[in-house]
């Protein structure tokens, strides 16, 4: 089965720097995988977490071993942890450093994920529902249905994790899957600073406009950054379903072309049209002087001719009275 995705990231409207990170690639026959990780822990910090976080799970991931997929999970996402752990403790800049760390793994018509921390995945199918869980307090107090969920967008401790990469030793990663998937299906992986400012009835609403990947991730991105974007923002959307940008792009290529050459064809015939009207002129005052030249010498000609018979008469003149 055929896999198109779209992915990006932008810093928002408030922060200096981007400290989300995020991956989106084939990586094998008919295998693909899509994270996103959102660090934190300030001064560049975050930054560092969430790339290496990112790189350490596609190094891991694209090497083949035998071993069941949610072991290999689990142990890719517990060496992460580790590093991450221990970077920190090497480094006071960046001790306390960490990340949320989402991952999409599709092979063939299969779909599983793994997550940690409060970035999201959601799958729609006809109709949107999300996948990961919130591991935030305020994300248990809504499963636990303490709160509502519009309560939970403005809790005064709606950013702080119980559980995240680099936080301590020994997480509880979030596994699920296989998840059948079919031609049509979409997923959307994101930071929180998407869903802080855009509501999932949103979201569900560019799925039903059947959107291509591209143009969803941009209208998201765009939509948060109209509202503020206090955070950092990253999106993929990944579907089974092909849309047809690179044919329309193409043709707005070649029409550009023709464009050009259009352009390029008219300024060669002005050019040629310029060269004929010199050479004309040229040739015709060629012409000119050679008539000049012609008519002086046939004058002289005719002066040669009457001197030399005036002379010969008068030759002969001198001849007869000798």
């Amino acid at each position: 089965m055929s896999v198109y995705f779209y992915g990006k990231s932008d810093r928002g409207v408030i922060r200096n720097n981007n400290e989300d990170f995020f991956f989106a690639d084939r990586i094998g026959e008919e295998e693909y995988l899509f994270a996103v990780a959102d660090g934190m822990g300030g001064h560049l910090a975050g930054e560092v977490a969430s790339r290496k976080a990112i790189e350490t799970l596609v190094k891991e991931f694209t090497k083949k071993t035998d071993e069941p997929l949610p072991s290999k999970i689990r142990r890719v996402f517990d060496k992460i942890n580790k590093e991450i752990i221990t970077e920190g403790n090497e480094n006071l800049e960046q001790r306390g450093m960490g990340t949320t760390l989402s991952a999409l793994y599709i092979k063939k018509d299969r779909a599983f994920i793994a997550h940690v921390g409060d970035s999201r995945i959601y799958y729609y199918s006809g109709s949107l529902s999300q996948l990961t869980e919130d591991h935030s307090f305020v994300g248990k107090l809504v499963k636990d249905g303490l709160i509502s969920p519009e309560e939970a967008k403005v809790h005064p401790k709606r950013n702080i994790l119980y559980q995240s990469i680099g936080m301590r030793r020994g997480i509880n990663v979030q596994i699920e899957g296989p998840i059948k998937i079919k031609e049509g299906d979409k997923f959307l992986i994101c930071s929180d600073g998407l869903t802080a400012v855009v509501d999932d009835e949103e979201i569900e609403s560019l799925f039903d406009k059947d959107l291509s990947p591209k143009k969803m991730v941009n209208e998201l991105i765009e939509t948060s950054l109209k509202r503020g974007a206090p955070d950092n923002v990253t999106v993929i959307v990944v579907t089974t379903k092909y849309y047809d940008e690179t044919k329309e792009f193409h043709l707005k290529k070649s029409k550009k072309k023709k464009k050009k050459l259009n352009i390029l064809l008219l300024m060669v015939l002005l050019l040629l049209i310029v060269l004929s009207f010199l050479l004309f002129n040229l040739y015709k005052k060629s012409k000119n002087q050679g008539d000049l030249k012609n008519g002086k010498i046939k004058g002289e000609i005719k002066t040669f001719q009457k001197q030399y018979i005036k002379n010969k008469i008068f030759s002969i003149n001198d001849s007869f009275y000798a």
